[in-house]
Order: C-alpha cells, then sequence, then structure tokens
C-alpha cells in the first residue's frame, strides 16, 4: 500500500516538480565546485601520474605532505642514489630534476603570450615520457626546434600540426598535439626536449634532481620493494613511493598552497552555502504551500505527530529523487568539459558526499517546515 507522502507527490507533482529540479540544480552546483576543487589538484600533478617508473624516491618532507611547490623541490645528494642501486630488484635508477621554464609565444596577430615549456625526455629508455603520448612522438621531440601542444593548447595559440610560431627567440614547428593532456598548474603548457628546451629559454636544465625515478625487475613487486626501500631510505630522510601518489600528494600540495587553489575552494564552499540556502528555502516554500491538505488531515483527525511523519517523508523522498537526477547533469558536465580539456573530477567519495549533503538539505527544509505543520488547524481549510 502506498504511503500517503509518495500519494501526495504523485498527486501534486508539479508543484513538488519545482522543488525537485532546484534541488537537482543545488546538487550539481555543489558536485560540480568540488569536483573542480579535485580536479584541480589532478591536472597539477597529471605529468606525475604519468611517469613511465615503477617507484619514485623523494625527500620524506615531499612525500609526507609537509613541503609541496611544483618545480621547488628540495636538491637530492647524489651519493644516495647508490643506496636505491643495492636493492636487488632495482633495474634501473634516472634523476628527475623537475625540468621547465617560461617564454613568451609570438602569435601572427602580435599577441604574446606566456607559455609555460614542459621539458620531456623522448629517449626509448625515458621514464619521463607520459604514458598517454604515442610512441611516434618521440622522434618528433627529438628534433630540435620541434615541440608538442596539448590541444587546450593549440586551441588557444591558434595552431595545428606543421604550423610554425616564434617562441622565445626562435623559430619552432609544431610536430604534434595531444589529447587528454589538461594544462594542469599556471600558463599555457608546452612540450618538448631539452635541447629544444635550452634553445627557446637558455634555461639550465639538469643542474640538480629533486627525486629519483626507479624501474623495476617485476612490477609486480612494487609493493614490497616499496616498504623496503623505505625502511633503507629512512636514514637520509628519502622516501619511496608510487608514481600515482606523488602525483595525488602534489596536487593537494599546490591547491593547499597556492592563491588560485585558495580562490577555488574558496568559490566551492561558497557555492554550497548559496545551493543549500536556495534549495533549502524552496523546498521549505514547497511544503508551506499544503498547509490546507494538512488543515484537512487535521480535520480527519490525524495527529500532529503523524502529521510531522508525513512532512519529513515527502522531504526523503523528495531529495532521493533529486539525487540520481544531479548525478547524470554531472557526468553530462564532466563529458562537456573534457572536450575543452577541463578536469572535473568525480570520485566515488565525492559523489556520495555531494548525495549525503543533498538528502541532508532536504531533510533539513522539511524539519524546518515542522514549526508550520504541527500548529496547522482545521480552520486553515477555510482561508
Amino acid at each position: 500500500m502506498i504511503s500517503l507522502a509518495r500519494a501526495n507527490l504523485i498527486h501534486d507533482w508539479r508543484r513538488h516538480a519545482t522543488a525537485i529540479v532546484v534541488l537537482v540544480l543545488a546538487g550539481l552546483l555543489m558536485t560540480i565546485q568540488l569536483g573542480l576543487v579535485l580536479g584541480f589538484a589532478e591536472a597539477f600533478g597529471e605529468l606525475k601520474r604519468q611517469l613511465r617508473a615503477d617507484i619514485v624516491v623523494t625527500q620524506q618532507s615531499i612525500s609526507g605532505g609537509r613541503r609541496f611547490r611544483f618545480g621547488m623541490f628540495q636538491q637530492i645528494d647524489p651519493r644516495f642514489e647508490g643506496l636505491i642501486w643495492m636493492h636487488p630488484n632495482v633495474a634501473e635508477v634516472q634523476g628527475y630534476g623537475e625540468g621547465f621554464a617560461n617564454a613568451t609565444w609570438y602569435r601572427e596577430d602580435g599577441v604574446r603570450t606566456s607559455v609555460r615549456i614542459n621539458t620531456l625526455d623522448p629517449g626509448d629508455k625515458s621514464m619521463t615520457y607520459p604514458t598517454r603520448f604515442p610512441d611516434s612522438l618521440r622522434s618528433v621531440l627529438a628534433t630540435p626546434g620541434a615541440i608538442v601542444l596539448p590541444r587546450s593548447s593549440a586551441r588557444s595559440l591558434g595552431v595545428g600540426v606543421g604550423d610554425t610560431a616564434e617562441l622565445g627567440n626562435i623559430k619552432v614547428v609544431i610536430g604534434g598535439i595531444v589529447n587528454g593532456i589538461p594544462g594542469g598548474g599556471f600558463g599555457t603548457p608546452v612540450f618538448a626536449s631539452p635541447q629544444t628546451t635550452r634553445l627557446v629559454s637558455n634555461a639550465s636544465l639538469g643542474q640538480y634532481v629533486s627525486s629519483y625515478l626507479v624501474r623495476l625487475d617485476d612490477p609486480d613487486e612494487t609493493d614490497r620493494v616499496i616498504d623496503e626501500l623505505n625502511v633503507m631510505l629512512r636514514r637520509v630522510n628519502l622516501r619511496a613511493t608510487r608514481p600515482r601518489d606523488l602525483a595525488s600528494s602534489t596536487g593537494l600540495g599546490e591547491l593547499l598552497t597556492s592563491t588560485f587553489g585558495w580562490i577555488l575552494m574558496g568559490s566551492a564552499v561558497f557555492g554550497l552555502i548559496v545551493g543549500c540556502g536556495i534549495a533549502s528555502q524552496t523546498l521549505r516554500g514547497a511544503f508551506l504551500a499544503q498547509l490546507k491538505e494538512f488543515g484537512s488531515l487535521r480535520a480527519l483527525g490525524v495527529g500532529r505527530g503523524r502529521m510531522a511523519v508525513v512532512a519529513m517523508e515527502q522531504a526523503w523522498w523528495t531529495g532521493l529523487l533529486s539525487i540520481p537526477i544531479a548525478i547524470f547533469l554531472a557526468f553530462v558536465v564532466r563529458a562537456a568539459a573534457r572536450q575543452f580539456d577541463i578536469t572535473i573530477a568525480l570520485p566515488v567519495n565525492l559523489i556520495a558526499g555531494s548525495s549525503v549533503l543533498l538528502l541532508a538539505v532536504a531533510l533539513f527544509a522539511g524539519f524546518i517546515s515542522l514549526t508550520a505543520v504541527n500548529k496547522v488547524e482545521p480552520a486553515e481549510l477555510l482561508r
């Protein structure tokens, strides 16, 4: 037998549809705002996530989450590389210096754009060459004066494959465009080999090593090797971790230490407050519009406690109906954002948290409406 609350929702669906739509939009706003915050952190560490290493060894203060600034990692004494080689499962070790440089891109229309050059080693054994880059681009990057652009950079700079442009003080050729690489960080990203980077910006690369990339004989033993390396390296303040863990820590650190990260988090909090406020007030208005229906229940002898249960059940079902619609629209927005290389992260815990928060907003709106519901009398029918 259908409950009274659900029967009322079905009968008077037009009135409750407005509340559901507002709840859906509030849930979408909250989910996308939080997804943008997590997406910023994810995009900033994307290149580290795509390292072709099994293990990354860094200063313990970096992996531990106390110091994260992209390109400002502490230098590691090169003598400690021998400690890593002491493990029998280590097959290869490469120094990683966080090489990047800033340069000016001169467009054909005379507009100057600041770009960030990310240095990649295109060698066959390179562990810095991103996993999403096709192997065909190795030879392109190895050519002096050739660069590779993410799709978002190519769109903003107005160039395509084979075009030439002035970067720094030399002419460069766009040798390829890659998809699925978010901007990550600040400035328009550009990828180049160390040789091209030096030609363009006179940057001093390879002056220090901030971490070591490690490849194992048996990648299936990665977790065990990480534990053993951490025991071996603890006394020299080094720590071994997976690239994806380092990427997450780096992105989170940049989110917490950069001005833009704080602005993004502030806008997310503001979006949460606005979304919750508008949704709760709209839903409360929908409940107050039913006071005559509740007056009819009082005239039929229904107790105030039972009416309160009906009101809260209506709030429950209204919130529950809005959750799947909001989630579906969030994934639609994320898919659309991907076309512009905008990262919106929607992990399961974020979806679950947003769903619980949206349901809590609906229940809160129902709860604050109980004061008016409990005061309703049969005389309400005469008004």
